[in-house]
Formats: structure tokens, sequence, C-alpha cells
């Protein structure tokens, strides 16, 4: 299974958007991913099934493994009164 280190999630959706219509992806340093090489930057289609507690996110046609977080979006979340629980998707 590829795994994504130092990701973080983002949506792109303007202040109109609901929330039940947001839109995930991640971003991250991917590896063991035949299509790209190791340490290669990537963003992600979006995402259908988010788990962090089992620590993965499913694609349309691919399932990441959730390495590290990346440390500037976890302090982000705190900022913003967020924690990676908070967010559900699937």
């Amino acid at each position: 299974m590829p795994r994504l280190e130092r990701w973080s999630l983002f949506t792109e959706s303007s202040i109109y958007t609901a929330p039940e219509c947001l839109v995930y992806q991640v971003q991250g340093f991917v590896y063991g991913n035949p299509k790209f090489e190791d340490g290669k930057f990537v963003h992600t289609s979006r995402i259908v099934e988010l788990n962090i507690e089992e620590g993965y996110a499913q694609t349309l046609n691919t399932r990441y493994e959730l390495g590290e977080v990346n440390p500037n979006y976890t302090a982000w979340l705190e900022e913003n009164g967020k924690s990676l629980q908070s967010i559900k998707k699937g």
C-alpha cells in the first residue's frame, strides 16, 4: 500500500460551500507507489473514506497509508481549535 508522509488534508472550496459538500484531498510525500518516485510531493484525488484511527485515506482508486502528519498542519489545526479526530470523511 502506498504511504504518505508529512501529509495534510486540504479542500478546494469557497466561503459558500456547505460543510457537508467539502471535497477533501491529501497532500504529502509518497512512498511505495509505482507511479511516482519515492519522496515525491503529491496530492491525491478526492478522498472517499478517511480513517484517522486506522491510519488510511481511500480515494476512488488508491488506499494510502497515512504516516507522519505534517507538523505545520498539526499546528494549524490546534491554532484553529480543531483536531484530526474532529475530521470525519466517509
